[in-house]
């Protein structure tokens, strides 16, 4: 799923995956692990102001 289209919303607009395995949500400041998987998503949100800032594969 394409979710391109949420950079610059409130992070309570993402959608609850079909496959939560599949998908990390982390803060901007927050601690992950470097361990990339192409098949999963990451989305990253502003720790301040809540707003999604990007949206990536791994």
């Amino acid at each position: 799923m394409d979710l391109q289209h949420l950079i610059g919303k409130p992070r309570t607009d993402i959608p609850v995956p079909l496959h939560p395995g599949k998908r990390r949500v982390v803060c901007s400041t927050c601690a992950v692990t470097m361990d990339y998987s192409a098949d999963r998503q990451t989305i990253v949100f502003d720790t301040d102001t809540g707003l999604i800032q990007s949206v990536k594969c791994g």
